[in-house]
C-alpha cells in the first residue's frame, strides 16, 4: 500500500522485518508510508538501498515504455570493444546489467548471444542493441556464449547451457535467444516475454522482411522460463547450421504453444552481411532429426536435462557477460537413448540439402 500527500518529507524512519524468506520493509518520512515485500534473493540489496536512500522503485513501469524512437534505418558501427567499453560501460553493471532507476520491470531478463567467431559482429550488435533495450526499461542482462573453436558449432547447446549458467547467477524469468548478426529497427518491437512464445525477427532484410516459411522462429525470441521448462530446453544434438530453431517451434507447438508475433513493420530486422564460419556446415543428422515426429519423440529424452559441457570459464567484462565452454560430442549422446545415438554411430556428416520442415 502506499500514500503520499503533497508534504516536506522528514524524518525517514525504516523498519525491516524478516519473515522466512521474504523481507518486509516499511518505510515512515513524515506523512509518506510505503510497503514493500522482497524475495531472499533481494533481501540484501534491498535493505541496503533503503538504508541508503535509494530505495527500489515500487511503481510497474508501464506497458509502453516513454522513450521508445519508433523505425530506424540502421547504420552499422563497428568501433574497437575498448571504445564501447568507455561510451557504454557507464549506463552498465559489471557483467552486462542493467535496471530502470526509475520503475520495476515485471521480468528480469536475460539477453543470450552464442557467438563463434563473430567478435566484429557482436560489437556492431553492443553499440546498437545497449541503447535499445535501456529505452525499453528492460531489467536485463547481456551473456555471451563461446564453444571452443576447435569443434563444430552446436547453437542449441550453447543456449542451454547459457540458461543454466545464467539461473546459478539471478531469478531470470525471461531469456531472449538473439543472432549476433540481426539488428532491430523498431524499438518498438520489445523484448519481452509473454503468456506464448514470441518470434521477434519476423521480418529480416535477408528474407525482403517476410517471413521464409510460415513456422519460421529463428533469429530473435523470447521464452519465459515456464515455456522453456515445459519443452525441456533447446535440443543438444543439432550440430552444425541450421535446425535448431525450428525444433524448438515443434516442442512449444506440442505442448500447446504458438509463437506470436508484431506486424512486419514493427518486426524489422537487418542481418549484418557475412560468410557462414567453418566449422558450422549443415549436417545429415540435423535434416533427419526433423522428419516426422522426431522433435515430439525425443522432446524428454534430451534437452536442459541432458546438456553435457566443460565450463572452460564466466568473465564478468564490462559489457557482458563472457562464458566459454567445450563442447564433446561423446559426452553429449551419452545420456541419449538407442534410437538418437544410431544417428550419429558414423560421426557427424556433412551435407548441402537443407533440413525438411513441417
Amino acid at each position: 500500500m502506499r500514500y503520499r500527500p503533497t508534504t516536506k518529507r522528514a524524518l525517514r524512519v525504516v523498519v525491516a522485518v524478516f519473515i522466512g524468506s521474504l523481507l518486509i520493509i516499511e518505510v515512515f518520512d513524515g506523512f509518506s508510508f510505503v510497503r514493500e515485500t522482497l524475495p531472499d534473493s533481494l533481501r540484501r540489496e534491498g535493505l541496503l538501498s533503503f538504508l541508503r536512500g535509494k530505495e527500489r522503485p515500487f511503481c510497474p513501469c508501464p506497458h509502453k515504455p516513454p522513450s521508445l524512437l519508433g523505425f530506424r534505418d540502421i547504420v552499422e558501427v563497428d568501433k574497437p570493444m575498448s571504445q564501447l567499453e568507455q561510451e557504454l560501460g557507464p549506463l552498465l553493471r559489471h557483467g552486462g546489467h542493467y535496471s530502470p532507476p526509475d520503475c520495476r520491470p515485471h521480468d528480469k531478463t536475460a539477453i543470450i548471444i552464442p557467438c563463434r567467431n563473430r567478435w566484429p559482429h557482436l560489437r556492431v550488435l553492443l553499440n546498437y542493441l545497449v541503447h535499445v533495450l535501456i529505452r525499453q526499461q528492460l531489467d536485463f542482462t547481456i551473456f555471451v556464449i563461446e564453444s571452443d573453436q576447435g569443434s563444430t558449432f552446436n547453437k542449441g547447446i550453447l543456449l542451454n547451457l547459457a540458461v543454466l549458467e545464467a539461473m546459478k547467477r539471478d531469478r531470470y524469468t525471461c531469456f531472449v535467444m538473439q543472432d549476433v548478426d540481426l539488428l532491430t529497427m523498431d524499438d518498438r518491437n520489445l523484448y519481452r516475454c509473454d503468456q506464448q512464445p514470441r518470434h521477434l525477427a519476423a521480418a529480416i532484410n535477408k528474407f525482403k522482411y517476410t517471413l521464409p516459411y510460415p513456422r519460421y522462429s529463428g533469429g530473435v525470441y523470447a521464452l519465459s522460463l515456464e515455456q522453456l521448462l515445459k519443452v525441456n530446453g533447446h535440443s543438444n544434438l543439432f550440430f552444425g547450421w541450421g535446425g535448431e530453431d525450428d525444433d524448438i517451434y515443434h516442442r512449444l507447438y506440442h505442448v500447446g504453444y504458438t509463437f506470436t508475433r508484431n506486424p512486419e513493420e514493427m518486426a524489422k530486422y537487418w542481418m549484418i552481411k557475412h560468410k557462414r564460419d567453418k566449422g558450422n556446415e549443415r549436417t545429415r543428422q540435423s535434416t533427419m532429426l526433423l522428419q516426422k515426429t522426431m522433435s515430439e519423440k525425443r522432446m524428454f529424452d534430451e534437452g536442459l536435462n541432458t546438456t553435457r559441457y566443460h565450463l572452460d570459464s564466466v568473465e564478468e567484462t564490462p559489457l557482458f557477460t563472457w562464458i566459454k565452454a567445450t563442447i564433446n560430442l561423446t559426452e553429449v549422446l551419452q545420456p541419449a537413448p538407442p534410437y538418437i545415438k544410431s544417428l550419429f554411430e558414423n560421426g557427424l556428416q556433412f551435407t548441402n540439402k537443407k533440413p525438411r520442415t513441417r
